[in-house]
């Protein structure tokens, strides 16, 4: 039994053959114009893909139209936090109050660059402030805000909207919502 098995193994492996090939040494070309026009051509690394064009909302900012997305109030062993943005989605602004240190800081996704602007605007007040990255995935910008600078009152007063800029980044118009109001009042 093990001889007709041993011989029907060696007939199946001496059937299976390689296609023979021609022996292309002597007829391999000579010349650059003899070398096919695939193989001569350069080949290029892949290039980085450019940076996106970030097409900024014209006209005066109090008509721009309100960012996709609410506002979520929450609190926890460091204060309290309001986030804005798409449900499902990282958030896109958040304002925190550090309690411990009494001090507010406004986090703009994108832009991490060191002393990027950001400006905030209300429809009482602009003011303008050197971002700071925090050093997170995603990459956020933030600015520290003391608890009695009056752009967290106008932030509260302002006429249902407001919007913030930070280079490098879409600027955005939100609501401004009671979740805001929450946690500068935590903070105070």
């Amino acid at each position: 039994m093990k001889k007709i098995i041993a011989t029907i193994i060696i007939m199946t492996l001496s059937s299976c053959s390689v296609p023979e090939t021609k022996n292309t040494t002597s007829q391999a070309p000579t010349t650059v114009q003899d070398v096919p026009e695939s193989v001569t051509q350069p080949v290029t690394a892949q290039q980085r893909p450019a940076k996106p064009v970030i097409v900024q909302p014209t006209g005066d900012w109090i008509d721009w139209p309100i960012t996709a997305g609410n506002w979520a109030y929450r609190r926890d062993q460091r204060g309290s936090i309001a986030l804005f943005g798409e449900a499902g989605e990282d958030a896109m602004l958040t304002l925190r109050c550090a309690i411990n240190d009494k001090t507010l800081f406004l986090s703009r996704a994108g832009n991490s660059e060191a002393n990027a602007q950001m400006s905030i605007r209300t429809s009482h007040i602009l003011k303008r402030y050197n971002a700071q990255p925090t050093g997170g995935t995603p990459s956020f910008a933030a600015i520290a805000i003391d608890p009695s600078d009056d752009v967290l009152d106008a932030l509260t007063y302002t006429r249902g909207r407001f919007a913030v800029e930070l280079e490098g980044t879409l600027s955005i118009a939100v609501p401004a919502w009671s979740e805001i109001a929450r946690v500068i009042e935590d903070c105070r």
